[in-house]
């Protein structure tokens, strides 16, 4: 009869021998242990961690992202209010409609550097518009770069630094993205 100590012991023995064979970068047999491991303990998000350092370890990159979703859905359980990590496909599909921040980003290049609330313009107000016309010009820019157009891009940013933070660093050359960040 396999009784609950019996059940155990083997679920020790397993995880030490998944442990030793990951840090001796057996990551096949790793693998072998730890999906055993995670048969047992579905909701154990240590294994899935490590699963997915193995997958990635073999190049099983898919199967890697899985084991990461699991990991992050437990980790999300755990943690109330922990939001998902965004890619940059998703960045862009939300940044909106091109035209629309071509013509605002046009706006923006055509008004005199002095129309920009500055940095000394605290209030509420001041700041939520100076984040935004910044916003328009990043998202552009970020628009321009998921389309590899990272020249337009890099342009994008530094007519927007150039005009409205100055075109002088303190070297005395033109600004640069390096400055400005």
């Amino acid at each position: 009869m396999n009784t609950f100590t019996d059940q155990w012991d083997e679920y020790k023995r397993i995880t030490l021998d998944a442990a030793g064979a990951y840090n001796e970068k057996d990551y096949v047999s790793a693998l072998e242990k730890f999906r055993i491991l995670a048969e047992k303990n579905p909701t154990n998000y240590k294994i899935h961690e490590l699963l997915v350092f193995i997958y990635v370890n073999l190049n099983r990159l898919e199967d890697a992202r899985r084991e990461y979703d699991i990991y992050f859905a437990l980790m999300k359980e755990k943690i109330p209010g922990l939001s998902s990590p965004r890619s940059f496909e998703d960045v862009v599909k939300d940044i909106g409609n091109r035209e629309e921040l071509e013509e605002k980003y046009r706006l923006l290049m055509e008004q005199p550097a002095d129309g920009f609330p500055t940095a000394s313009d605290k209030s509420t107000a001041g700041i939520q518009e100076r984040a935004g016309q910044t916003s328009d010009a990043i998202n552009l820019a970020i628009l321009n770069m998921a389309e590899g157009n990272y020249d337009a891009a890099r342009k994008i940013i530094q007519g927007f630094i150039n005009k409205y933070y100055g075109k002088i660093s303190p070297s005395g050359k033109e600004t640069s993205l390096e400055d400005a960040i």
